[in-house]
Formats: structure tokens, sequence, C-alpha cells
């Protein structure tokens, strides 16, 4: 990560937005973007997925292995046992095909811990998150800036001791047994990467020489639905590494942020509302209509004495 940008309207935020990413474009290969907004610069556990938080202390430093044993792996598993087991009328109603991936993808967008962390192709989504939470109204906050093309190739280039690829932003796609990751010709098993991924297979495999350290993964979700779409959502999912992101010795080359003045976020709130980006249009269906019209309506209604 370079120096800190600090923002201090919406229109200096753009800016800084467009200098930062023609800086990047002037060497990277594949220039895309993800964003995320957190409302507080300074939270101990920032860029750190539901499921870790609670491991974060024990692992604080960020450089050790984190061991996963069975515990871990079960409580995932019954998280999304009884996920499916409520959520499977929804689903049916919904015509969404109950892949291990899309259920998944949902326990996150409903606020189910996952190892999945949520990132957006939309800047000012990201700005959006950022900056109207309203018990972190007295704290600084941050939007990071992600290059998950660049990500990857971090991420990737551990199985393949330094040799030259192509990075990747794989889509989930879920294959039943496990396959060989690397053939002899060098090829990377798109699909048996992310089962590892989803399934917590972390550990030596056979036929493998070494075990690997699996940083974070930067993948593109199916639009599940109108949220989804609208938030133009996207993920990183966590591997072995607690602090994957900031832990990495390398994060400078896939990492940026700049920052919001506490002191200007209800003046920035207010900008973007102008623009048309509220609680409507980032949560577009009745709880979005139902939290806008509250906060456009107070009934702090002065009374004749």
């Amino acid at each position: 990560m370079k120096e800190d940008q600090i923002a201090q309207s919406l229109s200096e935020f753009i800016e800084k937005v467009v200098n930062l990413t023609e800086q990047i474009n002037q060497t990277d290969r594949n220039p895309i973007y993800w964003f995320r907004g957190e409302a507080n610069v300074k939270w101990p556990t920032s860029l750190i997925p539901g499921a870790y938080r609670n491991n974060f202390k024990k692992y604080r430093t960020g450089t050790e292995k984190f061991v996963f044993d069975n515990q871990i792996q079960t409580k995932e598993r019954n998280i999304k046992s009884e996920f499916i087991r409520k959520a499977t009328p929804i689903l049916i109603n919904k015509k969404i095909e109950a892949t291990d991936w899309n259920i998944y993808y949902l326990m996150q967008h409903y606020k189910i811990n996952t190892r999945l962390l949520d990132w957006t192709e939309n800047a000012l989504v990201a700005l959006y998150f950022a900056i109207s939470d309203k018990t972190e109204i007295e704290n600084n906050a941050v939007i990071w800036i992600l290059q998950p093309f660049e990500l990857n190739h971090m991420t990737l280039k551990r199985f393949f001791e330094k040799k030259e690829f192509n990075p990747i932003i794989p889509h989930g796609n879920l294959i039943k047994k496990p396959k060989t990751l690397i053939n002899k010709k060098g090829v990377l098993n798109v699909d048996e990467l992310t089962r590892r991924y989803l399934k917590m297979c972390f550990s030596k495999v056979k036929n493998e020489e070494k075990e690997f350290e699996y940083f974070p993964l930067a993948i593109y979700p199916t639009y599940l639905d109108e949220r989804i779409m609208h938030q133009k959502g996207c993920f990183t999912i966590f591997g072995n590494k607690v602090n994957g992101l900031l832990s990495s010795k390398e994060k400078s080359n896939y990492l940026d942020k700049i920052i919001i003045p506490a002191d200007k976020k209800a003046s920035i709130l207010k900008q973007l509302n102008l623009l048309g980006i509220d609680e409507s249009s980032v949560y577009p269906d009745l709880d979005g209509i139902g939290s806008l019209i509250n906060s456009k309506n107070s009934f702090d209604i002065k009374w004749k004495e």
C-alpha cells in the first residue's frame, strides 16, 4: 500500500479513485478494481471475514499458519446444514439452485459468518457502506481498493513455485471428488482449487510434494438476487491464513485505501444521496425502501403547549 489518501468530499474521493487506478493502469496487466467500505479505519479485525474474527487475537500477527481442526470444519458444516433446512422453501420459491456455492454466497449475503469477505465493483456503493453506519459516526472511515487479478496472482504463484502463468478470477463450480491440483504439464485445475477453498481441504494431499499456504482468493459469485446485482457484489474467500490480505508481504501490489474523516461523513452522505446512492438503490427491496422513508421522515413533532 502507498501513503494513505484522504478525501474531504465526494468529488475529492472520485478524483483520488481515478488517480489511484490510473497509476495502477500503467503496470497492471488486468486493470479491474474492487472496493470495500468500512466505517472505522481502526477496526482491529479489518479485512478479516466473520468466521475468523473470533480467532484473530490468537493469530494477531497474521504470519502463523492457521491450523484447521475438525471443530472448525464441523461448525461450518452445521451452520450450512441449518441454513439449508430453513431456507429451502425460499430457495424453491425464488427458483435458486441449491448448489454448495450458491448456498455459501447466500449465507454471507444474509449476514451468516463465513470465510467470505464482501467487495463491490462500484466505488460509490463502497463509499456509502463506509459512511452510512450511524454507530461509527465519530470514527474515520476507510474504502479499500483491491486489484483482484493481482491478489490472485500473489495467491496462486505459491502453488506454481514462481512459474509464469495467467492469473484468473474463478467462479465457483464444485466438483465432488478430489482431483490433482496441478497436472504434469503445469496446468492448474481451477475447479479443484475452488473445491479446496469451499470445503476447507487445506491439509497436504497424497502425491503432492508440499503443504500449500492458501491465501485469500478473489472469486465472482452468481447474481442470485437483485440485492447482489445492484450492489455489484464480489468476494474474496479465505483459506488457512486468518489475516491473509493484510499479512502478505506483497499486499502493496494489490491493495490501497482512501480515508474519509469522521467530520466529513454526513456531508458526503448527502452528496451521495443527491446522486441517487441511498438505501433504496443499495437495498432494492422493501427493507431498503422502508429504511429510506424512515430516514427522511422524522416523528419529532413540536407540540403546542
